[in-house]
């Protein structure tokens, strides 16, 4: 009778699960928590408890109907089979959750708990990477965001997370004053761009350190042939903005109003619109132009002839 009993029991745990991840499919969350409970309770093959007690937090996290109970979940799974790969991607999710929620203190403590407890060697583990240097520089930590990036392009320069992680390195390099070191990351990460845009972007992330270092004709060897070889629209306008940089950095003629308007006017990237009018701004400000300045800093695109440098 016993064995009849395990028997029936573990056809009815099939059942549920059968039936559980049809709902995840259908992205019925809410029902699935349920079908999986009863799966586990019918559970009589242990090796398959992580599995469930995984799918059951994950449900949760998918659904808007247990936000106090999702974190318990993955910790249990986490504790009670702690070398279960289940466990290693309740620790991602614990870490993603954090980071979704903008709440980058906590991303950070939990990502840096997963990337010391687990390879680094999948997919996600390059994606809590690419999220701990995120975290690191909204949390004001600038030079640990550094330092991950630089063992990012020694690890895993190819790949994606690498270089959607690398914007928000170069940034971290700009904010935290280390130009040469943000110079080193470009210059590696050079060596293996395999697309004409990542190697036009990177040269004028190039241009722009080496402007931070007070190199202006180095910097101008590589801005004065990149606006001849760049195809892409946004990309060449990010280069004709470091060369508005250039200019100002050495004080040197140039029609720096004429190249932001323009870019503010007709970009169709936000971020270079709104760092052709912070430029704009800037270089209204130094002229003492100080309402055109406060208007291009406001967001206002000026007309052709204000604070024309022709």
């Amino acid at each position: 009778m016993a064995a009849d009993g395990s028997q029936d029991a573990a056809i009815q745990a099939s059942a549920y699960l059968w039936a559980a991840h049809s709902q995840v499919e259908l992205h019925k969350y809410e029902e699935a928590v349920g079908s999986f409970r009863r799966a586990l309770a019918n559970e009589v093959n242990e090796p398959l408890a992580p599995e469930i007690l995984y799918s059951i937090a994950y449900c949760m996290d998918m659904s808007a109907g247990f936000p106090q109970e999702v974190e318990e979940r993955y910790l249990e799974v986490r504790t009670r089979y702690p070398e279960s790969p289940f466990a290693r991607l309740a620790d991602f999710r614990l870490a993603r959750r954090a980071f979704l929620a903008d709440d980058y203190r906590k991303a950070a403590n939990r990502y840096e708990y997963y990337l010391r407890h687990w390879p680094i060697d999948d997919e996600s583990s390059r994606d809590a990477c690419r999220d701990l240097i995120v975290s690191y520089l909204r949390t004001g930590d600038s030079v640990q965001a550094v330092l991950l990036g630089e063992i990012m392009v020694s690890t895993f320069g190819r790949e994606a997370q690498y270089w959607q992680a690398l914007p928000t390195v170069l940034k971290a390099c700009h904010e935290s004053g280390l130009y040469q070191t943000g110079l080193e990351i470009i210059d590696g990460s050079l060596a293996v761009a395999d697309t004409p845009e990542r190697q036009w972007t990177l040269k004028v992330a190039r241009a722009q350190c080496l402007i931070d270092l007070g190199k202006g004709s180095e910097a101008d060897a590589v801005i004065t042939p990149l606006l001849q070889e760049v195809k892409d629209p946004e990309i060449l306008e990010t280069a004709r903005l470091a060369q508005v940089r250039l200019w100002m950095a050495q004080v040197s003629t140039g029609p720096v109003v004429e190249v932001c308007r323009d870019v503010a006017a007709n970009s169709r990237s936000q971020v270079n619109r709104t760092d052709a009018l912070a430029l704009l701004g800037r270089y209204l400000e130094e002229a003492k132009q100080y309402d055109a300045a406060a208007r291009a800093y406001a967001g206002y695109c000026p007309p052709a002839a204000e604070g024309s440098t022709q």
